[in-house]
Formats: structure tokens, C-alpha cells, sequence
């Protein structure tokens, strides 16, 4: 896996404090981090960066978190994303946890269970094989652990 320094992670939380204090730890840690309010922003974030986002850390309430999630999902499927919220009792984060634990953080959370979190989702997302289309002509390897991409 590459450094932190090399992985960009955009982070959305409405609690100013909080954002601060996150990306303190993650800043600490070698990761590029890029800071948003508010889902509206990040969106823009995401436009008008030229480089890729690696992770998305979103709050899951106060920030448009879903819908922010439904973006990243339609437009950047790539990014994976870590949920956080401080409402244990909400359908949205039950949800969540349910289908996707590892994806989870419940406030309040310790500076090295989130930083272990991180790391967890990028090593995950960056051991998964890239597919790419063969082309006609093009023979599909029937090795195993061969990967095209």
C-alpha cells in the first residue's frame, strides 16, 4: 500500500470542532485531507479537485451524508466510504452498520480506531483487482491470480 501522504481523503462533518480535530489526526498521520461542511461542498470539492479522493469520511447526520453517499456512488463507485455519527438510535445508521460494519464509526471514537479504520478501507479498496474491458482479439488468461488492469 502507498504512503498516507500519497492518499487524499475528503472529509464532511457540519461540527466545525470536530472536523478540525479529525483532520488534525489524519493530517498527523500523512494524509492529505480535504475539508467540507456540508455535502454541497464536498460536491464541489470533488469538481474542482484534479486529483483523485481516495476515501470520503462523511457524517452521517446535519451534513446531506446519504445523499453525499449517493453521489460518490453514482459518479466516483471507487471511493470508499467510512460513515460516522453520533446517533446511535437512527434507522439511517442502523442501516448502515447492518450492511456494511467495517464502514461504521459511532461518536466518540478514539484517534487510533478511526486512523485503524482508514487504513483498513484504503488497504481493502486498493487490494480489490481493476477489471477492464478485453478487447476483441484480446485472450482472457485462464491463470489464476492473473488480473487484467
Amino acid at each position: 500500500m502507498a504512503q498516507c501522504g500519497q492518499w487524499r481523503v475528503l472529509l464532511v462533518e457540519d461540527h466545525a470542532p470536530m472536523r478540525r480535530l479529525i483532520a488534525l489526526w489524519l493530517r498527523r498521520s500523512g494524509f492529505i485531507v480535504l475539508e467540507a461542511g456540508h455535502a454541497s461542498q464536498a460536491v464541489v470539492v470533488f469538481r474542482r479537485t484534479t486529483r483523485k479522493v481516495h476515501l470520503a469520511i462523511i457524517d452521517v447526520m446535519g451534513t446531506g451524508g446519504l445523499d453525499l453517499a449517493a453521489y460518490i456512488g453514482r459518479e466516483h463507485r471507487a471511493i470508499p466510504v467510512l460513515y460516522i455519527s453520533g446517533y446511535v438510535d437512527s434507522v439511517a445508521v442502523d442501516a448502515i452498520g447492518w450492511r456494511s460494519p467495517e464502514s461504521l464509526l459511532l461518536k466518540p471514537f478514539h484517534e487510533h480506531v478511526l486512523l485503524a479504520r482508514v487504513r483498513h478501507l484504503l488497504a481493502a479498496q486498493h487490494s480489490r483487482p481493476q477489471h477492464r474491458t478485453v478487447r476483441p482479439g484480446e485472450e482472457r488468461s485462464e491463470t489464476p491470480g492473473v488480473r487484467f488492469g
